[in-house]
Parts: structure tokens; C-alpha cells; sequence
């Protein structure tokens, strides 16, 4: 996957022509690399960082 978006990218930088199906690739695969990551941080986020819910007291509920 890095090796697609890598040669594309250099390729389109340095000046040289691309395929449009390529390119679209590439800039696909940066997307779902993105997403991923940002719904893998999310879920993190979530599982370790929120506090626990609040068990109930019978001593302090009656």
C-alpha cells in the first residue's frame, strides 16, 4: 500500500505523467488510512480514557 502511494506521488511531484486510475488510487488509500486511524483513535479514546460508570451504592441509595 505505501509502496503504490509513494511511487505515485513522487511521480506526480517530480513532474511526470500519472495515470488518472493511479492517482485515484493512491489518493483512495490515503483515505482509508486516515479513516482508520481516526477511528482507531476514537475507540482508544473511548475504551481507556473515559471513566468508569458509576457502580450503585445500596448504603447510600436507601
Amino acid at each position: 500500500m505505501s509502496l503504490v502511494i509513494w511511487m505515485t506521488l513522487s511521480d506526480f511531484l517530480a513532474g511526470h505523467p500519472v495515470e488518472g486510475g493511479r492517482y485515484l488510487i493512491a489518493m483512495a488509500l490515503i483515505g482509508l488510512f486516515v479513516a482508520f486511524a481516526w477511528l482507531l483513535a476514537r475507540y482508544l479514546q473511548n475504551a481507556f480514557l473515559m471513566p468508569p460508570p458509576e457502580t450503585p451504592n445500596p448504603e447510600v441509595d436507601s
